[in-house]
C-alpha cells in the first residue's frame, strides 16, 4: 500500500511501545502471574505540578504533544490491559491520544504491524517509535524533518554519549546512513568488521525510531511467525534494504530506566528530574 493511501489520515502518529513486562525489574515490584508489571503505569518518575505521582507514560504522551511534533499518539499496550485502561480513562476526551492492545503480546514490532494493517485509520503516513521506559531530550521535529529529507524507509536516533548501554552498537558510514548495528543479530548483511572499513562514527541507540507507514504495513511478518522487534526485525528490514539512516542526537540527556539500577536511582537523579514533563 502507498504510504499515501487515503486510509492514513493522520500525517505524523506517534507509537509508544507500552506492553513490557519489566523483567528487568523483578527484584523492585511483584509481578502479576504471566504478564509481569504494567510499567508504563506502575514506574512513577516524578509528580504533576499538583503533587500527583507523574507515570512515565504520562511523562512521554505530554513531552510529544508538548513539542507539537506529531498529529496524533497510539499507545502500543501489548497484552498489558490495565495500560489501556488507564489511557483510556486518563486521556479520556482528547481525540489525540488512543490505544491499541493484543489478546497475547506479538513483540514490539508484531504489535505494531498488526496495529497498521487491523486500524489504518489511526495511523500517518509517517510513524514515530517511542519505548515508554526510555527518557530522551531530543528536537522531535528535526527528527521528523531529517527522516523527510533522507526519503529512505527508516531512521534511527542515535546518541553519541559514552555513559550509555552499547555505547559503539551502531557504526554509522557516509551521508548517515546506517552500517551496521550489533543489535540486529545475525540480521546484518555485512560483518562488523566490514562494515568499520567505511565508518565515520560509532553511536548508541536512544531507542527512538521513524518509520514509512508503508514500509512497516509490508512487512514480511505474520501473527504465526510469533514476536518481532522493532529493533531486531523492523531496523533491520530497512538495513537490508540499504534504507536505513542516522539521526545524531550528540550527547544529549538519554536514560533508560527499566533497570533495577537505574530504576532505584531514579529519584536522586537530579539530571533526569530535570528532564520531565511537568503539566502546567
Amino acid at each position: 500500500m502507498s504510504s499515501n493511501s487515503s486510509e492514513h489520515t493522520r500525517f505524523v502518529t506517534s507509537v509508544i511501545n507500552a506492553g513490557g513486562r519489566a523483567t528487568r525489574l523483578n527484584d523492585v515490584f511483584s509481578q502479576q502471574q504471566g504478564k509481569g508489571i504494567a510499567k508504563a503505569t506502575r514506574l512513577d518518575i516524578g509528580s504533576w505540578s499538583g503533587g500527583e505521582p507523574l507515570k512515565i507514560i504520562d511523562h512521554q504522551i505530554n513531552q510529544l504533544l508538548g513539542q507539537q511534533a506529531v498529529d496524533n499518539i497510539i499507545v502500543s499496550a501489548g497484552d498489558q490491559y490495565q495500560v489501556a485502561d488507564y489511557i483510556s480513562s486518563q486521556y479520556k476526551g482528547d481525540d489525540r491520544v488512543s490505544i491499541v492492545a493484543e489478546e497475547k503480546s506479538l513483540g514490539t514490532a508484531g504489535d505494531l504491524i498488526s496495529a497498521v494493517r487491523l486500524q489504518p485509520e489511526l495511523f500517518g503516513d509517517i510513524l514515530l517509535v517511542n519505548n515508554v521506559d526510555t527518557i530522551a531530550r531530543i528536537d522531535y521535529p528535526a527528527l521528523i524533518a531529517f527522516f523527510k529529507q533522507k526519503q529512505q524507509l527508516a531512521t534511527i536516533a542515535v546518541s553519541e554519549r559514552r555513559d550509555t548501554k552499547n555505547a559503539d552498537a551502531y557504526l554509522i558510514g557516509p551521508y548517515d546512513t546506517v552500517l551496521f548495528s550489533q543489535e540486529f543479530d545475525e540480521h546484518n548483511p555485512i560483518s562488523r568488521e566490514v562494515a568499520l572499513s567505511s565508518t565515520e562514527y560509532a553511536a548508541a541507540s536512544t531507542g527512538i525510531a521513524v518509520f514509512d507507514t508503508a514500509f512497516v504495513e509490508s512487512f514480511d511478518w505474520t501473527p504465526d511467525m510469533g514476536e518481532s522487534s522493532v529493533y531486531k526485525e523492523l531496523l533491520a528490514g530497512a538495513l537490508s534494504s540499504g534504507a536505513l539512516t542516522a539521526f545524531n542526537n550528540g550527547t544529549n540527556f538519554l536514560r533508560d530506566v527499566a533497570t533495577k539500577e537505574t530504576w532505584n536511582a531514579s529519584r536522586n537523579d537530579s539530571e533526569l528530574q530535570n528532564e520531565l514533563w511537568y503539566r502546567p
